[in-house]
Formats: structure tokens, sequence, C-alpha cells
């Protein structure tokens, strides 16, 4: 759980400094007022999951090793959290929330421009 939710938060993070890159010079365009919330709220949730990796997910292991006869040497980290493979898993989740931000802002911007025809087009 509380690797989807950082893996969420990653993809989030690249989204929005995408498009902050892209369509506002690097400014905090999208959600000026709370700009500063979101690397906040990925440094807490980095620290849970050290936190996690640390006093957690070695007990884990040892329980899991123990139920299985192993001695605990050489065990493979299965429930440690990774977070630099999370890190770079995102592009691929990031690249779609930003076409369809995008996409949603363009159909916005029609349809309060009255072509609402061709703002349902792009969000179809």
């Amino acid at each position: 759980m509380a690797e989807d939710y950082l893996d969420e938060l990653y993809a989030l993070q690249v989204t929005f400094d995408s498009i902050n890159q892209r369509y506002f010079e690097s400014q905090h365009g999208l959600f000026p007022g709370s700009a500063h919330a979101l690397p906040q709220l990925v440094e807490q949730a980095e620290k849970l999951v050290d936190l996690y990796n640390r006093d957690l997910a070695a007990d884990l292991e040892l329980m899991d090793n123990t139920a299985d006869g192993h001695d605990g040497q050489g065990s493979e980290d299965r429930h440690t959290i990774d977070q630099s493979n999370l890190r770079s898993r995102t592009d691929g989740a990031a690249t779609d929330q930003t076409a369809y931000l995008v996409d949603m802002a363009k159909a916005e911007a029609l349809d309060v421009m009255g072509a609402t025809e061709r703002a349902v087009a792009i969000v179809v």
C-alpha cells in the first residue's frame, strides 16, 4: 500500500513538473497555491517507506524465512520497497497523466469558447 502511494506521488510530481516546464516556463502554473505541498508530501512518504524498510520489512523477511525453514542467509528482500526503482518506473504513468491533463485543459478551453462539439471529441 505504501509502495503504491509513493509510486502515485512520484508520477504526480513528474507530471506536474513536466506540465510546468512545458507550458508555464517552469513556474507553478498548476495549483500555485499548493505548489509546496506535493514535494513535502513526497518527502514524508519517503520517510514512511524508510521507516517501513528499516523496522518492518526486515522482520517480515525473518518471519518468512523462519516459516520456510531457511536461516535468513542470502534471502531476497521481498518486503523491502526500493525507492529508486519506484522513481524510475514513473515515466510511463507520468506521460499518461500529462497527456490526460493537457487533453482535459484543451477540452475545457474549447468548451468555454463555445466549441463544445470539438471539446467532446477530445474527451471521447
